[in-house]
């Protein structure tokens, strides 16, 4: 049950071909929460769920008050959906086992998302996908997950769940350039820097017969598309290979968008809300084009939308789940020599983990959607499932089959 929510979640992106979709994700949200309220919630569980539902409810009381409306149901659906996410994910989030289906299931989404960009750049641009625009000289495609920036975010988690639970060399490789080269055609610096972070945790996971081969397959399929593949799509090749040397490219360098995120871009949202706005939150206006606000400024910094939008207790409720995120990376080392995990799940989800604190800095909205909220909820609820293991005393380790041991 909780993979079919999990995916329905993840293919939110069907909500564009027909708005009937969002019922389809509500319908999996509501039987999921029910299926799961009728059992044992433990007393952090609990914390956490309430923190959320009255967090929720003051984002939505916050922006009601400051723009004399009700939010559109759109954005009712956006901000709703990480809270609905931590809350599923808190309930029923109780082994590691869990955790590999439910990465599969992303592993598969994410996947799709990349089919969809080889298909755009092979026969154009799907009618109900998020527009397209350009960059180095190409059309820059929007995919099924979304919005147009969010796969070269997604990739990299995907790349991490690739390593993680694929082990066969060929399927490994397979994919591994599969996602690569689409992570490279979104032109997107947080590709970029994601597959940077992503790197070390993907060579420690893989195994070297799947690492050689990617490596071999890429050079063999960048050859032969050289010579083979009809001139106009030599382009975005072009595009993707300048873009990741940053060899003329018509977009900013990757420090030059670092200094821009945390100091202009946030200046200007200051600007625009006021200082004293910032104590309470200017609402859902605050985070910008994130809520479908285009023509007001944007922070393209995570942190700085928690303030923005709902003010000091926002912001609070942000920094406690990144230093609750930020804790349980710092103490994976600590519990692999407990026999908690194991190694390969302690790289796993400490390159989760690293990944997403890494992007929250940079970009506006990816603690609001969906490809990328589950991973801060998922890291929570595998901390609580632990906890609750460990001052039990029944459990000595979450096994792969998620079955106590001693």
């Amino acid at each position: 049950m909780v993979e079919l929510w999990f995916l329905s979640v993840q293919l939110h992106g069907l909500s564009r071909l027909s708005g009937a979709y969002s019922l389809v994700i509500v319908a999996a949200t509501a039987a999921c929460l029910l299926m799961h309220l009728r059992r044992r919630v433990p007393p952090d569980v609990f914390v956490w769920v309430t923190a959320n539902v009255l967090v929720l409810g003051y984002v939505i009381w916050i922006d009601t008050f400051v723009s004399r409306a009700l939010p559109s149901p759109g954005n009712i659906v956006r901000v709703t959906t990480p809270f609905a996410i931590a809350i599923v994910m808190a309930l029923s989030v109780r082994s590691l086992t869990q955790v590999a289906r439910l990465s599969i299931v992303y592993l598969a989404v994410a996947t799709l998302g990349a089919l969809s960009l080889y298909y755009q750049i092979a026969f154009g641009p799907v009618a109900w996908f998020a527009d397209a625009s350009s960059r180095s000289g190409v059309t820059r495609y929007a995919t099924l997950l979304g919005s147009l920036t969010i796969f070269g975010t997604a990739a990299p988690f995907a790349l991490l769940c690739l390593a993680r639970y694929v082990k066969p060399a060929v399927p490994f490789a397979v994919g591994a350039v599969l996602l690569g080269v689409a992570a490279m055609f979104s032109l997107q610096k947080a590709a970029i820097a994601g597959m940077a972070i992503a790197a070390p945790f993907i060579v420690l996971l893989a195994r070297p017969r799947g690492l050689f081969l990617t490596v071999g397959l890429s050079l063999i399929g960048g050859m032969t598309a050289i010579q083979l593949v009809p001139p106009q799509y030599l382009p975005y090749l072009e595009a993707g290979i300048r873009y990741v040397l940053r060899e003329q490219s018509d977009d900013f360098s990757i420090m030059e968008s670092i200094v821009d995120r945390l100091v202009m871009l946030p200046g200007k949202v200051v600007d625009f809300v006021g200082w004293d706005s910032l104590i309470a939150g200017a609402g859902l206006r605050g985070a910008g084009g994130v809520f479908g606000f285009d023509d007001l400024p944007m922070a393209h910094n995570g942190l700085v939308d928690y303030v923005a939008v709902g003010g000091v207790l926002f912001f609070a409720y942000g920094t406690w789940v990144c230093a609750r995120v930020a804790w349980f990376g710092i103490s994976l080392p600590w519990m692999v020599r407990r026999e908690l995990m194991s190694r390969d799940d302690a790289l796993f989800l400490g390159g989760m983990a690293l990944l997403y604190l890494a992007n929250l800095p940079f970009a506006s909205g990816v603690q609001f959607h969906p490809n990328i909220s589950w991973v801060f909820a998922m890291i929570i609820a595998v901390q609580m499932a632990l906890r609750e293991s460990v001052q039990d005393e029944r459990i000595g380790q979450l096994t792969p089959s998620g079955q106590a041991a001693s």
